[in-house]
């Protein structure tokens, strides 16, 4: 078997408007570290983190040559 590659290209996402949707009472997923991926014209939001505490992403490339209004922020830190 061979290691991934760490490129996503053209990835799925839920695209709903948030009917029905409640949010957890306590992280659902910890410590979880995102990196060193390159995401391709996702046709969502590149990277969603929900329901999680104690998430790294770091060093991931976006590209987003199809996407309309994207807007790529980084460098951001959330309590």
């Amino acid at each position: 078997m061979r290691p991934p590659a760490n490129i996503f290209a053209g990835g799925g996402h839920d695209n709903h408007d948030g009917t029905g949707y409640v949010p957890a009472a306590f992280p659902v997923t910890r410590n979880i570290l995102i990196e060193n991926n390159t995401i391709i014209d996702s046709p969502g939001p590149p990277l969603d983190a929900w329901a999680c505490e104690n998430v790294a992403i770091r060093n991931n490339r976006i590209i987003a040559e199809k996407a309309k209004n994207c807007d790529i922020q980084g460098e951001k830190s959330y309590d």
